[in-house]
């Protein structure tokens, strides 16, 4: 007989003597009463009626947030005294005529805090390591099975809510998949297929069946507005979820850190980095997506400890510099925003998004439906080591080619998380899609002429200072230096550069000078080579 067991046994005693819709008497420590007995009955109470979960070695309440999603809230010392009321019976034993007796009474605030910092009580408590607002597949009793759990499940501790899936073959379920990428323009094959990688990794790190991590999901887009949030947003609503956003901050209280920490606590299993920008360098985030367990701070919130492998972590960008330990965790997806006149597919819902929500059980179905697959042949892998996250990589990889069709997914991506990772290439790029917007391809162009082209556009100009205007000959004269510079560490090794799908030309040519003597001058061209996704 297992501890839950014996204990709704003990319950069943109590409620024949008293009848059956009186509560349990729950007695607060006091003379033989220990606050070990009390905290360790109050903890199986709760359990009991799923009121309380511990949550990285703290108490928490599992609620609705406002969007009807499940959400853990830590308990306060006044709360624990009302929530006890609601499963038990409150006493204290008073001694009348030699004996003491059990007399209801309200639990004192000091109590509380004695009961919820008690080991035995964080010991009753179902644990939790996962909170979802969607069924989850898990390991199964029998080895090499799969089971979709809904509700609380002991075993895995994960927390499940919704409705169990329908069943899906797997070439709807391939359909859906390809649907729900259907609206978005990739810049290759590749980043569709990563695309689709990414739409299947919250499946398996919500039911834990990667053995190692799952990188950052990075969007980065050549032009804002081309649908970055939005293909995160779709990822959640597979999982019946909404994506919770962090941004940075240039003034006011919070660091990005403690907002990311305090989304943690709260156990929302989608977190968006959103629209990073300039050099992205925090140690502590580097951490997190590599440590078994990571200590969770934020301000007015208890501090715990949890499993990062438990989240799915986003991230989006157009002019974010990572270091190169940052973009090492990353699994890349470029998305080009779509030419003007470009009509989306619309449905009896409203757009992509409001169809996937409508329809969300049958989309999660496909996705359950291709892990299945995956799993009944053997939880196969390819060979591939072009990404830092080797488990991930090439589960990802094998899905991808043998059950959805794609390109193998780490096509290019080294040499975009190359480019990430170094500001001057992250500039070039920059320039490059300016040029591609202005017209100015396939042309051969000076210095002069790409300040002309950069300076109207959100684009750092090299050597220009704070209050510097470039109608000074001067200071023309030190951004062309500047970008000289700049252009001769890209390209020190050749005179031509890839940068994603564009290439860069350098020409150097010896020129005279009115007043005698020579120089060289460089001219840059810009081509679009690469195949883009239409």
């Amino acid at each position: 007989m297992n501890k839950r067991s014996a204990f709704l046994r003990r319950l069943d005693a109590q409620a024949a003597s008293f009848g059956r819709l009186s509560k349990p008497d729950l007695l607060l420590p006091k003379g033989a009463v220990t606050i070990t007995h009390t905290a360790s009955q109050l903890g199986e109470l709760m359990d009991l009626h799923s009121l309380v979960f511990a949550w990285g070695g703290k108490a928490f309440h599992l609620r609705q947030n406002k969007e009807d999603l499940p959400q853990l809230e830590p308990i306060s010392n006044a709360s624990l005294s009302s929530l006890m009321e609601e499963v038990a019976k409150v006493c204290t034993l008073v001694k009348q005529k030699d004996q003491f007796v059990p007399i209801p009474t309200v639990c004192p605030e000091k109590t509380s805090k004695l009961i919820s910092s008690s080991s035995a009580f964080l010991h009753s408590l179902p644990q939790i390591k996962t909170i979802t607002a969607c069924p989850v597949l898990v390991p199964g009793a029998v080895k090499g099975s799969l089971r979709e759990i809904v509700d609380y499940d002991y075993s895995s501790c994960v927390f499940a809510a919704g409705k169990k899936t329908p069943p899906v073959d797997l070439p709807k379920a391939r359909e859906l998949l390809l649907q729900s990428i259907s609206g978005f323009r990739f810049a290759s094959t590749g980043d569709s297929a990563r695309a689709l990688a990414m739409l299947l990794t919250p499946a398996l790190v919500m039911g834990s069946l990667l053995t190692g991590r799952a990188p950052i999901d990075l969007s980065e887009a050549d032009e804002s507005q081309a649908g970055k949030g939005y293909r995160n947003k779709i990822k959640a609503a597979l999982y019946r979820d909404r994506v919770q956003v962090v941004a940075q901050r240039k003034g006011g209280v919070g660091s990005l850190m403690e907002s990311f920490n305090a989304v943690l606590i709260s156990g929302r299993p989608f977190i968006c980095l959103d629209n990073m920008r300039g050099r992205v360098n925090e140690p502590s985030f580097e951490a997190f997506m590599t440590e078994d367990a990571y200590s969770a701070r934020a301000a007015y919130k208890p501090t715990i400890t949890i499993d990062p492998r438990r989240f799915s972590i986003m991230m989006t960008s157009n002019q974010a510099d990572l270091t190169e330990d940052l973009a090492n965790r990353c699994c890349c997806v470029r998305i080009l925003k779509q030419p003007s006149g470009h009509q989306f597919m619309r449905y009896s819902e409203g757009d992509l998004l409001d169809h996937i929500r409508s329809n969300q059980p049958l989309f999660l179905g496909a996705v359950f439906a291709v892990i299945r697959e995956w799993h009944q042949q053997g939880c196969q892998r390819t060979d591939e080591t072009r990404h830092d996250f080797r488990d991930w990589c090439q589960v990802l990889d094998w899905i991808c080619q043998n059950l959805l069709g794609t390109v193998p997914i780490m096509e290019g991506h080294r040499d975009i998380q190359t480019r990430t990772s170094t500001p001057h290439l992250n500039w070039l790029r920059d320039v490059s899609l300016a040029v591609m917007r202005t017209g100015n391809m396939d042309c051969w162009l000076s210095a002069t002429a790409i300040i002309g082209i950069i300076e109207d556009e959100d684009i750092e100009v090299p050597g220009i200072s704070e209050g510097d205007s470039l109608g000074s000959s001067k200071v023309q004269a030190s951004v062309r230096q500047q970008i000289g510079r700049r252009m001769a560490k890209i390209f020190k090794k050749g005179e031509c550069v890839q940068v994603d799908t564009l290439r860069v030309e350098r020409q150097v040519k010896l020129e005279t000078r009115e007043g005698g003597g020579s120089y060289d001058k460089k001219t840059y061209r810009f081509s679009d080579f690469g195949p883009r996704e239409r």
